[in-house]
C-alpha cells in the first residue's frame, strides 16, 4: 500500500481527493475508519494535517483513551519509530524547538524546491515533502526529562486535589468516596476541564 504526495499535475479537485484517499487509507490501515469523519469535519482532512494532531486536540474531539494511543503509534510509526520504541505523546504544550532558530545577524534563503521523501511504516509506504518530513522527525525526536512521576497524573486524581483543597478537615477515604460520587455526575464537558489540568500536569514531565 503507498501513499502519494499532491501532484501539482492534477486539478484541485483531483488532488482533494487523493488527499482525502491518503487519509481514509492510512485510517482503515490501522482499523481506525470510524474516526474519520469527525477528523475531517475537523479539519484535518489530509495527512500533514493528521500527523500534526495532538492529545489535547483528540480529547476535544472525544476520540477514545485506546483510540488514541492507537493513533499516536501509527503516527510514529510512519515518522520512522521503530513499533519498539515506547511512543513520546504529543500534548501540544511543547516549546518552540529551538535548535532550528536562526541566530542573530543571520539570514536564510527560502526555496520552493521540494522532493518527495519516502518515510518508512510497518508494511506501507507514504511520501511527504522534505520540509514536511523534517518538521516530523525534529517535533518528535525530543530529550524525556530527567525527572517524571511514578505514574501520568490523571483527571481524577486532579478532581480528588480540588475536592481535598475544599475539605482539608475530611479523611482521605472521604475525599476519595465524595470525589468518585461528583466524577460520576460530571458530563463529557465537566470531565474534560480535568482533562486538560492532567495534560497541563505531565506536560512538565514528559517533553523539555
Amino acid at each position: 500500500m503507498k501513499y502519494h504526495y499532491c501532484n501539482n499535475n492534477f486539478s484541485d479537485e483531483e488532488n482533494e481527493f487523493l488527499r482525502l484517499k491518503q487519509l481514509s487509507d492510512f485510517l482503515q490501515h490501522y482499523k481506525l475508519s470510524q474516526c474519520l469523519d469527525i477528523f475531517v469535519s475537523e479539519g484535518f482532512d489530509r495527512l500533514s494535517s493528521l500527523f500534526d494532531i495532538t492529545e489535547s486536540d483528540l480529547i476535544s474531539l472525544n476520540v477514545k483513551r485506546g483510540h488514541r494511543r492507537l493513533l499516536q503509534r501509527a503516527i510514529a510509526t510512519a515518522r520512522g519509530v521503530p513499533i519498539s520504541t515506547p511512543i513520546v505523546i504529543n500534548y501540544g504544550y511543547d516549546e518552540p524547538d529551538i535548535s532550528y532558530t536562526p541566530k542573530p545577524g543571520t539570514t536564510t534563503t527560502a526555496t520552493t524546491t521540494t522532493t518527495a521523501t519516502k518515510i518508512p511504516s510497518i508494511d506501507n509506504d507514504i511520501y511527504l515533502n522534505e520540509d514536511d518530513y523534517a518538521y516530523y522527525r525534529r517535533s518528535y525526536h525530543r530529550k524525556r526529562k530527567q525527572y517524571v512521576p511514578s505514574r501520568p497524573v490523571t483527571a481524577f486524581d486532579e478532581l480528588i486535589n480540588e475536592v481535598q483543597s475544599q475539605n482539608s478537615s475530611m479523611a482521605l477515604s472521604d475525599i476519595t468516596e465524595l470525589a468518585f460520587e461528583k466524577w460520576n455526575r460530571f458530563t463529557g464537558i465537566e470531565k474534560e476541564k480535568y482533562e486538560r489540568k492532567a495534560l497541563h500536569a505531565n506536560a512538565d514531565y514528559v517533553m523539555d
